[in-house]
């Protein structure tokens, strides 16, 4: 499904999804960071985009009260391709 991303790469727009879950992931250092896991992504149309996308747990995130499985989230984002993992 990120083929639909593909599509619209470089453009920042809003979108709705639903809150998943919480994880982790290990920065640079080695420390744990917290990450945020949102599912059926969609844009302002309501078509999906992506099944799911992983998230640094940010600043704009945390001013969330504490999201429960299935809540829905609404956030402006430029779209950009990444490379997994550290480079």
């Amino acid at each position: 499904m990120r083929s639909e991303l593909k599509k619209i790469n470089g453009k920042r727009l809003k979108f709705v999804d639903e809150f998943d879950k919480f994880g982790t992931k290990s920065n640079y250092h080695g420390f744990p960071e917290t990450t945020i896991l949102l599912k059926n992504i969609k844009d302002e149309t309501g078509k999906i985009v992506s099944d799911h996308l992983w998230f640094n747990f940010t600043k704009s995130f945390e001013k969330l009260s504490d999201p429960i499985p299935g809540d829905v989230i609404q956030f402006e984002a430029r779209v950009k391709p990444y490379t997994k993992g550290y480079v």
